[in-house]
Order: structure tokens, then sequence, then C-alpha cells
């Protein structure tokens, strides 16, 4: 079982990690194996991305749901 202790503010341009407003926001989600698949099925084909990509064009946004070249996903 995973904990997220963290909320994104998407402001202007840059993306911004927060804490959570307070103690009583926090939540523990049970996820099965085959939901928790899915995420690290993903991980390892944007590693795959990453590698083919290059240093030179991937951005390390430190997102798991990025565009084919690391950027965050912006939503519009």
């Amino acid at each position: 079982m995973r904990d997220v202790v963290r909320a994104v503010e998407l402001p202007e341009e840059d993306d911004e990690y927060d804490d959570i407003k307070s103690e009583a926001g926090e939540r523990t989600v049970a996820l099965d194996s085959t939901t928790i698949s899915v995420p690290l099925a993903w991980r390892e084909r944007q590693e795959e991305e990453r590698l083919a990509a290059g240093p030179e064009v991937w951005v390390d946004s430190g997102r798991v749901f990025t565009q084919a070249d690391g950027r965050p996903l912006r939503p519009q």
C-alpha cells in the first residue's frame, strides 16, 4: 500500500508540489495488485521512452504521466 501526502497545483508555467492542507486531508487508498501493476508497467514504458529520447531531449519532470519527451502534461 502506498500513501499520497502531496497535492499538485498548476500555476502559470511551473508545476509546484505542496503538502496537503492538514492531516485531516490525508487518505489511505487500498489498491489491488492489478491496479498497482498499471502504473508500474507505465513506468517501465516511460523508462524506455527516456532512453530512446536521450538526455539531450528528455526533460526529467519527475512526473509519472508525461508527454513523449518527459515534459509534464498540462490539462487545458
